[in-house]
């Protein structure tokens, strides 16, 4: 590997986190990345003699086999929770994708039970007004009944008396008996 490589390993590790932190990436993006960038021998090399550097591990230097394993958890782990991430935010889109739909329906239930209000308050104002109508016409109907049976009256006794001018009785006949 030449020179220009090795020293370009650690700019690429070290570029890859800086754009991540200024893009706003979450951490979980940044150890995926990170420990891609690592994976190779040079990137190995230069995570183990940062690991090697630091005061508390300085006395037991992983071996290389195992720092590998290491670092393929802690990717295993990154993805993981990449992928839980992503499903997280796919629950959450749906959950608002449900909300915004429940809020629609409820709005439009809304405006449908105004409508029917309305249809109602005019339904109770016809029935009203059909009631007064039935009202005013049975008055109409015992009215004309009653002329009716005036005018039944009034006929039956313009008969009667028309009859008996034209059909005088004799003192010993019965009306039984002439209807005979």
């Amino acid at each position: 590997m030449s020179l220009n490589s090795r020293q370009q390993t650690p700019r690429n590790v070290i570029g890859a986190r800086d754009r991540f932190a200024k893009a706003g990436a979450s951490g979980v993006d940044l150890v995926v990345h990170y420990a891609d960038a690592l994976r190779d021998d040079d990137g190995s090399r230069i995570a183990r003699e940062r690991f090697e550097r630091q005061p508390h591990h300085a006395a037991s230097t992983p071996s290389s086999n195992s720092y590998l394993e290491t670092l393929e958890l802690v990717n295993k782990a990154a993805r993981a929770m990449a992928t839980m991430e992503d499903h997280s935010q796919r629950i959450q889109a749906k959950a608002y994708e449900l909300t915004q739909r429940a809020r629609a329906d409820r709005v439009e239930a809304s405006q449908y039970i105004s409508f029917l209000e309305e249809q109602l308050a005019a339904s109770e104002a016809r029935s009203l007004e059909l009631s007064q109508q039935l009202d005013e016409a049975e008055t109409r109907a015992r009215t004309s009944d009653e002329w009716l049976g005036r005018f039944q009256q009034t006929i039956g006794a313009v008969f009667a008396a028309s009859k008996a001018q034209t059909f005088p009785e004799t003192p010993g006949s019965r009306p039984a008996q002439r209807a005979s």
